[in-house]
């Protein structure tokens, strides 16, 4: 079933500022009323009860205020209510998505359909709807006193100002595509701007701030292009609608005051028909530009719900979908083949992960390494083959209690902006006490670190753990991968930017686990001193597993094997 963005919000805050809204028109449709009753009563009335008048026009004009504004506060609430709704059911949605609808997405892009795109949908809800629905009430009560104090003078506005809406209907059609691109547009910028500033250390080292810069201009060039078109309508109907408007007005007076020489129409009904023409005047030019606000925000949902409606990862959250890890407990790849985009990554691979046991894999640069540590956590779904524990299917378990199997430590960076603390208990369901967080850190070698930090675990880390060095990052990983007390650990380069020390206490630390059975140890690396003791290291070559043993047996089996050893062992030499 589609899902689709409502363009509004039926809530008690809704209805009960439409019933004041309707409350307070039907109030200002009196006040002419009262003026044509003052104007042409004045000399059949005492000087008093004319005062009296006079201050009931005034009350009455202040009480019709204060109604219009709770009318339109309420109704904005019920907007921003459901923009709110709709910003959380968006990010919920992102959050659920596979691996493979980020693939071809830029983070920016994303946030700025969520927020931008969000931004003109809220500015429908709270401006455009509440206006429309005061401005048709005012309209439709206005017409309905005019049409009974003259006929003739009503009929010849409700055909004049009907030509405004035809207007407003092919400049509608035309927002709906601009809107579109100018969307489209703000996210392609917000999604360059982000690149840019996350990536500007490579841009200066690399001397790339002119192609960036380059780039960068030609989407604001192009955006203000489609600014100026969008700018260009608008300039044109405004003052369309003004001068036809004015007309209108001139005309009526001319006409009210020929009627009123001939004596067929009062000069107080004249007054109160000028009163109710002006009054209806800004509504009358508000129904004519809500078809064009009602496109721009029909625009402005398009990429919403087409995020709305992309197939999420299945079975998330399952009910009574546990567990029962047992000390020989296996994970096993069975006859796996994987392709991003229809191009092969793993082909009929097999491999298998015994508790308490190191197991390795290794090969050169682009083989599949890393896909098969994504398989294994289910970031992607196999094409062919089975992900089994324990021979059962890892499709019988739901992902979020399969993925808290694991703990996983990557080259890539995923420090998060926040404090220390922060980030050694992201994603962790029960906190931990804090001595078992320093001595995560300790077994981490970070301890002394985070001990001379002015704030120690509440010391920030900034943006990307921008505060911190390269080690210090890639250890603060290891020691909220160690909190995790996972049942597999993995391991993706995860020393590769550690100092021989550190990397030595961390895998005293890693053996010591091992070595009581508290979890399997899954590494990636190029080092040979890291993989080199491994119970079983698997060999990936062109797509498959084309060897696997400890390392002395692959160096006597494998040729590609000891190749890539030689290799390795060289790079390190030279």
């Amino acid at each position: 079933m589609n899902k689709k963005i409502k363009l509004y919000a039926i809530s008690w805050q809704f209805i009960l500022g439409l019933i004041l809204g309707i409350l307070g028109t039907f109030i200002e449709v009196l006040i002419p009323l009262i003026v044509r009753q003052f104007i042409d009563g004045k000399t059949h009335i005492s000087a008093h009860i004319n005062f009296r008048l006079a201050a009931v026009i005034v009350l009455t004009i202040i009480f019709s205020a204060i109604i219009s504004a709770f009318c339109q506060y309420l109704i904005s609430v019920a907007g921003n209510l459901k923009i709110a709704e709709v910003r959380m059911e968006i990010e919920q949605k992102l959050l659920t998505l596979p691996m493979s609808f980020f693939t071809n997405q830029k983070s920016g892009q994303l946030s700025s359909h969520l927020i931008n795109d969000a931004e003109v949908v809220q500015d429908f809800m709270t401006s455009s709807i509440p206006a429309t629905i005061n401005s048709l009430i005012a309209v439709l009560g206005s017409f309905i006193v005019l049409f009974h104090l003259d006929w003739q003078l009503t009929v010849f506005i409700v055909l004049s100002f009907s030509l405004i809406i035809l207007i407003a209907y092919p400049i509608g059609k035309i927002s709906e595509k601009l809107s579109l691109t100018t969307q489209n547009k703000l996210s392609e910028l917000s999604g360059q701007s982000t690149e840019n500033i996350y990536n500007i250390r490579s841009i200066k080292l690399n001397n790339a701030y002119r192609p960036v810069w380059l780039n960068f201009k030609q989407v604001v060039v192009e955006l203000f292009k489609v600014s100026n078109k969008t700018d260009c309508i608008f300039s044109i109907v405004g003052p369309i609608q003004t001068v036809f408007t004015l007309g209108i007005i001139l005309l009526i007076i001319i006409y009210g005051g020929i009627r009123v020489q001939q004596a067929s129409l009062s000069i107080g009904t004249l007054v109160s028909f000028l009163i109710y023409l002006f009054q209806v005047i800004e509504p009358i030019n508000m129904l004519g530009n809500f078809y064009t606000s009602y496109k721009q925000a029909k625009g402005a949902t398009w990429e919403l719900n087409k995020i709305l409606n992309t197939p999420g990862e299945k079975n998330v959250y399952q009910v009574n979908s546990q567990i029962l890890f047992a000390k020989n407990s296996c994970l096993t790849l069975k006859n796996a083949s994987f392709s991003y985009q229809k191009e092969p990554v793993l082909q009929n691979i097999s491999l298998s992960f015994n508790s308490g046991q190191k197991i390795a894999i290794v090969g050169p640069s682009g083989a599949g390494k890393t896909t098969i540590i994504n398989l294994l956590t289910r970031l992607y779904e196999l094409n062919e083959g089975q992900l089994l524990l324990n021979s059962v299917s890892a499709t019988n378990y739901d992902l979020n209690t399969w993925r808290n199997l694991f703990a996983v430590v990557t080259q890539e960076n995923t420090i998060i902006s926040g404090s220390i603390y922060l980030n050694l208990t992201f994603g962790l369901t029960a906190i931990p006490e804090e001595s078992d967080i320093w001595a995560a850190l300790d077994k981490a070698n970070l301890l002394e670190d985070v001990q001379k930090m002015p704030n120690g675990l509440q010391t920030l880390v900034g943006e990307q753990g921008i505060g911190l060095s390269g080690g210090q990052r890639q250890r603060l990983q290891i020691a909220r991968a160690y909190l995790r007390q996972a049942n597999f650990l993995i391991l993706d380069e995860a020393t590769s930017n550690l100092d021989p020390d550190s990397e030595k206490i961390i895998t005293n630390t890693l053996n010591e686990l091992l070595a009581n059975h508290q979890t399997t140890l899954i590494v990636i690396a190029h080092r040979l001193s890291t993989i080199v003791d491994s119970d079983k290291i698997y060999f990936l070559d062109n797509h498959q597993i084309t060897g696997s043993g400890t390392h002395q047996e692959l160096m006597q089996l494998v040729p590609k094997y000891k190749q890539f050893v030689n290799e390795e062992i060289l790079a390190v030499e030279k």
